[in-house]
């Protein structure tokens, strides 16, 4: 319904068509209610890491500290990547151009920054690539046909089918790293700033700034809860 007003609206303002009198009406409106977060448990996150090739696990460890999905793991820049400091700092990929969406330094697991160091490419620009130096993911329209690859979805996909999961998607491990933040008291406030979404409050916009220690120490608890940092 959002895409067809769009299209209606866009139609009008090109004097194509009339705007109908109940395009903003509530009667099209839907009543759905609140979802069910589906998210992967400890349990099943650890046996995928396990069973995982070095790049697939690269991925996952990727989507759980960083909050990444696919398109945000293959946009991924050098100049984003320290390797040095052990830390990625950037904004989303779907938001970039959103000033209010902030800009995240994520503190990388040993796990994570071990296997992004490996598998960093002599690509100018993308620090990873698929096997044949492309993107990991890209959408192109070549002889009037839309194709899509995703190189991380299908390595995850085949990943599932073997461990027996064939109802959750590789963006539910993202949700999984933001629903395990929130179950802890002091950490649950950052979980925003690991989506990478702009504030919610009045005092998280205009008021308080969020501390990088505090954030550091919520990243490194979560990746306590994956098996990814030892107990201190």
């Amino acid at each position: 319904m959002v895409s067809v007003r769009g299209f209606a609206r866009w139609a009008w303002g090109l004097d194509l068509c009339n705007l109908p009198r109940n395009v903003d009406s509530r009667e099209l409106s839907f009543d759905v209610g609140p979802q069910k977060i589906r998210t992967f448990s400890v349990e099943q996150i650890k046996k995928l890491l396990s069973d995982a090739t070095e790049r697939t696990r690269l991925y996952i460890l990727l989507a759980l500290n960083c909050g990444m999905t696919q398109a945000d793991i293959g946009d991924l820049r050098h100049e984003e990547f320290d390797g040095k400091a052990g830390r990625i700092v950037r904004k989303r990929s779907k938001t970039k151009d959103h000033e209010n969406v902030p800009t995240v330094n994520y503190r990388l697991w040993p796990s994570t920054l071990e296997l992004l160091k490996k598998y960093r490419s002599a690509d100018p620009e993308r620090v990873l690539v698929n096997r044949y130096g492309g993107p990991l993911k890209a959408e192109t329209v070549q002889d009037g046909k839309f194709n899509k690859r995703d190189a991380i979805s299908n390595a995850f996909l085949r990943l599932c089918e073997t461990a027996g999961i064939d109802d959750l998607t590789f963006k539910h491990l993202r949700k999984s790293g933001a629903s395990t933040l929130r179950k802890h008291r002091e950490y649950k406030s950052y979980d925003w700033i690991y989506l990478g979404h702009s504030p919610r409050s009045i005092a998280e916009r205009h008021y308080s700034e969020e501390s990088q220690e505090l954030f550091d120490e919520a990243i490194h608890w979560l990746g306590q809860q994956f098996g990814q940092v030892q107990e201190s």
